[in-house]
């Protein structure tokens, strides 16, 4: 991960909550056979996000 940072949607892992926010991208990580993206919000809190929740994941273009 390159430190960039992206506004990103997601729920979270119960379904009870949506969160919105700006992170800045830390590492990808394996737990428990699901993928997780670990970022830092812009006030330092670090999050641990499900890739398959996340509802605005940019997608490679051709």
């Amino acid at each position: 991960m390159c430190g960039e940072t992206m506004k990103l949607h997601w729920s979270g892992e119960d379904g009870g909550m949506a969160y919105y926010g700006e992170v800045r991208l830390c590492e990808l990580v394996e737990r428990d056979g699901k993928d997780y993206l670990v970022a830092e919000t812009l006030d330092g809190e670090v999050v641990s996000i499900r890739l398959d929740l996340i509802r605005n994941l940019p997608t490679p273009v051709k």
